[in-house]
């Protein structure tokens, strides 16, 4: 357990970590549509953008439960430190970097979209969002997008208050809009789209689980200590 108090105090760390890891990501996408001969670069350009999208979010949207389940996983083992969600809080300081980095990738990908598709005709791309239910569905989900990435501010975030938390129960709907454009996209579903489709259907039975069944009786112990934790900060 000493790797967790390691990697909570050095959490800033590999937040930069993560922003390195999608700037890179990006350049490689760029380079690659600027160095090798492709057969179609629109698709390779809209399509690998879309993946580094969804695979952010589906890793924001995977910490709440990932850091529920190994506080069960500790307590059942008995370890002394990550009984407690909050021993876990160096995943929870990861989770708005990864949303705004999915943010950012499904904003290159719109743009990817609206430069080769329509040449950035305003009245191209109305026609579009009522002729393809997956184009306005893809840009509901990036508007959304951008009102959680605009709160996720610090200053915002404190002027919105408790309302912040309400605010982000958007992201449950984010993911159900992403995950209703790929199927749309795909028509056929192929390996790729059921492995998001299984995915954000299984975290988000656990968030519900979580809310409705769980209750605050059986997750006394998971967050035992945590206001302990803050009056000794004080």
């Amino acid at each position: 357990m000493q790797r967790l108090v390691f990697f909570n105090q050095y959490r800033k760390i590999l937040n930069r970590i993560l922003w390195a890891l999608a700037f890179l990501i990006l350049l490689l996408i760029a380079t690659s549509y600027w160095l090798i001969e492709l057969v179609n670069p629109f698709e390779f350009l809209i399509v690998q953008l879309g993946r580094a999208s969804i695979i952010c979010f589906l890793l924001c949207y995977a910490i709440s439960p990932v850091a529920r389940l190994m506080a069960r996983l500790c307590i059942i083992l008995r370890y002394q430190f990550g009984k407690r969600v909050a021993d876990w809080s160096f995943l929870y300081y990861q989770r708005r970097m990864l949303g705004l980095n999915s943010f950012y990738f499904a904003f290159c990908h719109m743009l990817v979209y609206l430069y080769f598709e329509i040449d950035l005709s305003v009245e191209e791309f109305y026609l579009e969002i009522q002729e393809r239910t997956f184009i306005a569905i893809g840009s509901l989900a990036i508007f959304i997008g951008l009102v959680l990435a605009i709160s996720s501010h610090n200053s915002i975030r404190r002027k919105l208050k408790r309302n912040w938390k309400k605010l982000h129960k958007l992201t449950h709907l984010l993911g159900a809009l992403i995950i209703v454009h790929v199927v749309l996209v795909a028509k056929n579903l192929e390996f790729e789209e059921y492995a998001y489709l299984i995915t954000i259907s299984c975290l988000a039975f656990e968030r519900t689980y979580h809310i409705l069944i769980a209750g605050s009786g059986s997750n006394k112990l998971l967050f035992k200590g945590r206001r302990k934790r803050q009056k000794y900060r004080k």
